[in-house]
């Protein structure tokens, strides 16, 4: 039930976000370079130079569009319905748990937020070449491209998920955990 709750969450959240990075007051408010750095994939005999520009042209558009913020998203639709997170409320109130809840999420997307960004990435660049994530990046909903980004949503929901699954875990436990701890205190 938790993975099925995952990707009904991640494909809404993908939806939203990538509506919204589309409105001029959403990209204007969008952070304009990463929290860390991301470098874009260098070419290797396993990754040609135009994968390489696709990938790069998809970190861009994922950094640009604010994308990376999905994974604290997905974090707090999954706390918040964790029987922890609920006996804690019961016990401490929602304010305090709810402080405590964020605090870990920004941890983890600090922590995780470039290795989400290089998922997202990768996912956008095998449905996507370098000139159509830059049409998309440039502009927005009146590029030719976007109604094809909003038809492949599930297929990048899907590439997401099995993707950046091990990250997601990764991150949902040290949340959980960080929340324990400090509502142990």
């Amino acid at each position: 039930m938790m993975a099925k709750a995952h990707k009904i969450g991640m494909m809404t959240t993908l939806a939203a976000l990538f509506i919204a990075a589309a409105t001029p007051a959403y990209a204007s408010a969008a952070p304009t370079k990463p929290t860390d750095p991301i470098r874009a994939a260098e070419p290797t005999p396993f990754l040609t130079a135009e994968q390489s520009d696709a990938y790069a042209a998809a970190l861009k558009f994922v950094v640009s569009a604010g994308l990376t913020k999905n994974l604290s998203l997905l974090l707090l639709e999954e706390v918040k319905q964790s029987d922890e997170v609920n006996a804690a409320i019961d016990r401490n109130g929602m304010d305090d748990v709810q402080v405590k809840v964020v605090r870990a999420i920004r941890a983890a997307q600090k922590a995780h937020g470039g290795e989400w960004a290089a998922v997202l990435a990768r996912a956008y660049s095998q449905f996507f070449t370098a000139s159509e994530m830059q049409s998309i990046l440039k502009e927005r909903e009146n590029s030719a491209h976007f109604i094809r980004l909003l038809q492949l949503q599930e297929k990048l929901a899907q590439t997401i998920r099995l993707e950046g699954d091990a990250i997601f875990n990764q991150a949902r436990t040290e949340v959980l955990g960080t929340v324990a701890l400090r509502l142990s205190r």
